[in-house]
């Protein structure tokens, strides 16, 4: 994980966005360039799986946790 990713404290109303990309991160796919994008199969699989019923608001949360994710990724390669 980077180290720039790596939460501080969060807001307590909104730290469940954090352990849901938590969740999602851990069935990440890697390509031979690194980490590839959460897709939104990826989140759906996950939702149906887990029972979670993200709003699109934060699925939109996640999916810009992930592009910083991958973003400071690209950066120590």
């Amino acid at each position: 994980m980077p180290k720039e990713l790596e939460p501080k404290e969060l807001p307590y109303a909104i730290e469940y966005l954090w352990e849901w990309f938590m969740e999602l991160q851990r069935g990440r796919q890697y390509g031979m360039s690194g980490a590839l994008p959460l897709s939104y199969s990826d989140i759906k699989a996950w939702a149906e799986l887990t029972g979670k019923m993200p709003q699109c608001w934060e699925i939109d949360v996640i999916k810009q946790i992930d592009i910083l994710y991958i973003n400071e990724s690209l950066k120590k390669t």
